[in-house]
């Protein structure tokens, strides 16, 4: 066999264990997530006052802070997010929920890990109010 070509399998050897090294690590966690039951909450149930949750499951870590007051969720502030640095899928999520006032949101199409991550610390922040 010619040198270029053990060269060439060698680096192509390579980039496939770097691909699956990057897939097993961007995938971790994923089915803890997907498996999560969140019971729904009822505002009417969580005393007045602000409440930080997070969800730290595999590379997903969301910490949010949780506002209720007249027992209403009346606002969320995420404090850390690794998969939202524009906020545009936190601000939606946080729209639904408060509007809703209920943890049971349709998932974001294409996001569907990320906004049960998000409402996995949401729920972990109102459980602390019950």
């Amino acid at each position: 066999m010619p040198r270029f070509l053990k060269v060439l399998l060698i680096i192509l050897a390579v980039i496939l264990i770097i691909v699956l090294i990057i897939g097993v690590i961007a995938t971790r966690g994923m089915k803890d997530i997907k498996n999560y039951r969140v019971s729904d909450i009822s505002p009417g149930d969580i005393r007045d006052g602000v409440y930080q949750g997070e969800c730290t499951i595999g590379r997903w870590q969301t910490t949010v802070s949780v506002t209720v007051k007249n027992h209403m969720i009346t606002g969320i502030e995420t404090l850390k997010s690794m998969d939202d640095p524009e906020r545009i899928l936190t601000d939606l999520i946080i729209r639904k929920i408060i509007d809703e006032q209920t943890l049971n949101i349709d998932t974001v199409s294409g996001a569907s890990i990320s906004t049960k991550a998000y409402v996995i610390a949401v729920y972990n922040a109102l459980e602390k109010g019950r």
